[in-house]
């Protein structure tokens, strides 16, 4: 089974506007700021190498 890497917000007691990492049912990181969870959640699956980016597309060209 493959371990998800997912964010929740700290709850039961956890502080108000901070978020907690996952990694599978283990949390990696601790209390990061909402404002920076996005991020921290990007560099948390490059770490262990699931981020793929996407490639671009070119335009659609107008059908007359």
């Amino acid at each position: 089974m493959r371990n998800a890497i997912w964010a929740s917000r700290a709850q039961n007691g956890g502080t108000p506007g901070k978020v907690n990492l996952y990694v599978g049912k283990t949390a990696v990181k601790f209390n990061i700021p909402e404002a920076e969870a996005v991020d921290r959640l990007k560099d948390l699956i490059r770490e262990h190498g699931k981020w793929i980016d996407t490639v671009p597309q070119a335009p659609l060209e107008a059908v007359s």
